[in-house]
C-alpha cells in the first residue's frame, strides 16, 4: 500500500515508462484476446464472438434507461421486425459499434464530433460488409431501427411524445423487456448462426 500511496501522491505528471502520449498505441485487446486497431481493422481479426460479446455489454441511450437495453438486444429486435430477407442486415446493422461504442444521436449528429465518429464507423463497415455480406444501407433496416428506437423510448425511457422528430414513426405493439448481458449475447449469436449465409458473400 505504501508504494500505491507514494505513486498516487506524487505531484509530478505521470508519463508511462517508455511511452509518451504521442506514442500511445492505436491497438486494444478484444474479448477473445485479439489485438486490433479499430481504425485500420484487419479482417482476419474479426470474429462474431467479439461482436456479440462487446455489443451485449454496451448500453444504449448512454445508460439513461430505467432498465438496461444493450446494443445486442436492440440489434435482435431490429432483426426480428424486418422482412426475413433483411434479418441478417438488421442483426448486424450496428456491428461497427463493437469497436467504437454506441454514441447518442445528438453527439453523432454534431458536425465535428459526429463527423469523426461516422468516418471511423465507415472504416469498420467497409471491412465488415464484404466479410459477412452486410448491406449497411438497407432502407428497411434503417426504418426498423427507428421503430425500435421509439419503442425503447416508450417502454424503457421517458417516452418520445415531447420529441420534435420521429413523431410519424410507429411503436411496436409489444412491450420491450430488458435482457441480461448473457441473454443478449446468447440471442445475438443464435440469430447470427441461423441467418449467416457465407454463400452470399
Amino acid at each position: 500500500m505504501d508504494t500505491v500511496s507514494t505513486f498516487i501522491n506524487d505531484p509530478a505528471p505521470y508519463v508511462p515508462q517508455g511511452l509518451e502520449d504521442k506514442n500511445m498505441p492505436s491497438f486494444f485487446t478484444t474479448y477473445t484476446g485479439k489485438w486490433v486497431n479499430p481504425l485500420d481493422l484487419d479482417p482476419k481479426d474479426v470474429c462474431v464472438e467479439d461482436i456479440a460479446h462487446h455489443l451485449a455489454q454496451q448500453n444504449r441511450w448512454t445508460g439513461a434507461t430505467q432498465m438496461p437495453i444493450s446494443v445486442a438486444q436492440h440489434s435482435c429486435i431490429v432483426s426480428d421486425i424486418v422482412p426475413p430477407e433483411d434479418a441478417f442486415d438488421g442483426l448486424m446493422h450496428d456491428g461497427a459499434e463493437y469497436l467504437l461504442q454506441d454514441m447518442a444521436k445528438p453527439l453523432k449528429s454534431d458536425p465535428r464530433l459526429g463527423q469523426a465518429y461516422r468516418g471511423a464507423e465507415k472504416r469498420i463497415e467497409r471491412v465488415l460488409a464484404p466479410l459477412y455480406g452486410i448491406n449497411f444501407s438497407n432502407p428497411r433496416v434503417k426504418r426498423a431501427d427507428l421503430v425500435a428506437l421509439v419503442t425503447e423510448a416508450r417502454d424503457l425511457h421517458h417516452g418520445h411524445e415531447h420529441w420534435t422528430y420521429y413523431q410519424d414513426v410507429p411503436c411496436l405493439p409489444i412491450t420491450i423487456q430488458s435482457w441480461s448481458e448473457r441473454k443478449a449475447e446468447r440471442e445475438f449469436l443464435k440469430r447470427f448462426h441461423a441467418l449467416y449465409d457465407p454463400t452470399k458473400i
